[in-house]
């Protein structure tokens, strides 16, 4: 038996025999249901990029399925690290007729921003447990970060390649596959080098090439839950070819509103470029480009940034 039954009993009890207030009382206790709410299922956050001139900054759009009967509202609530800090996204969203139902919620973003979610149903002062937690994808996170060493071995040259262990999700849900082609190859010739999936705990592989041939590599985490996303990574390697030292200039034009989160990343490529024998050139941008006339418009606003 509850203690909400025993107070009850206990206070028909004494209205029975008093009456008056302690009888309104009774009858606003049993007039008061307890809900049970449920938190919301099928949630989803898709990253809605949004361009210049129109709007400054891109959105999140959060999908979820309405499974309750008794709710007046569903709540989405956001945070930078998934875990603490949560916020609640205003206002809340009105809830469906029907369970079943699909609900969408919007929430702009600053520049660069990662952002995790989560969602709860709510009736009054009642709130459901919050739902799983989950996030979008962007193109950074749809890029695996390969890194290739290269050094003498008995038949040429041992060529290893490295990449980051996914952070956001368990191991499990992975599995890598490695291919190569020549570098002189014109089409999708890309041969794999591994019969049997690598585990998701791997982190790295190693081929054999042999002197004065140049490869290119890619490497492919790919997710084991059906539909889910592939990244990807490459990297082109030789032992002893000869470098290309010049191959021309490559004019980088950066978009100001979010040139700093993506410094480390704009290092790199220029330093790729370097490298790979091309004299890299770069400048600022405002996001509103003046590229109505012509395209020959945009080269020329495009360059006068780097001058």
């Amino acid at each position: 038996m509850s203690i909400l039954k025993l107070g009850k009993d206990a206070m028909r009890f004494f209205a029975n025999r008093r009456g008056g207030p302690t009888r309104r009382m009774i009858e606003c206790l049993e007039s008061r249901q307890l809900l049970s709410l449920v938190a919301p299922t099928m949630v989803s956050a898709e990253l809605q990029y949004r361009y210049a001139p129109y709007f400054a900054n891109n959105r999140t759009k959060i999908a979820l399925i309405d499974n309750n009967t008794e709710e007046e509202k569903y709540r989405v609530e956001y945070s930078a690290d998934g875990a603490t800090g949560w916020q609640a996204i205003s206002p809340d969203i009105d809830g469906a007729a029907g369970t079943g139902s699909a609900l969408t919620a919007y929430h702009e973003l600053s520049s660069a921003q990662k952002l995790y979610y989560r969602s709860r149903a709510v009736s009054g002062a009642q709130v459901s447990d919050p739902s799983q937690v989950v996030t979008f994808i962007t193109d950074s996170d749809r890029a695996l970060r390969v890194t290739a060493t290269v050094a003498p071995s008995a038949t040429g040259y041992a060529v290893t390649l490295q990449w980051p262990q996914e952070s956001e999700s368990s191991s499990s849900d992975w599995e890598y596959y490695v291919y190569r082609r020549l570098s002189t190859a014109t089409d999708w010739d890309w041969t794999p080098l591994n019969a049997v999936a690598l585990p998701g705990s791997a982190t790295q592989f190693t081929d054999q090439i042999a002197s004065g041939e140049v490869w290119e590599y890619m490497v492919q985490r790919a997710s084991v839950i059906p539909y889910g996303e592939s990244r990807w990574g490459y990297a082109f390697v030789s032992g002893d070819a000869a470098a290309v030292q010049q191959r021309g200039t490559v004019l980088l034009v950066l978009d100001q509103t979010i040139e700093g989160a993506l410094a480390d990343r704009v290092e790199r490529l220029k330093s790729d470029l370097v490298g790979d024998g091309w004299k890299a050139k770069s400048g600022r941008r405002r996001r509103i480009f003046n590229c109505q006339l012509s395209i020959d418009n945009c080269k020329l606003e495009a360059r006068a940034a780097a001058d």
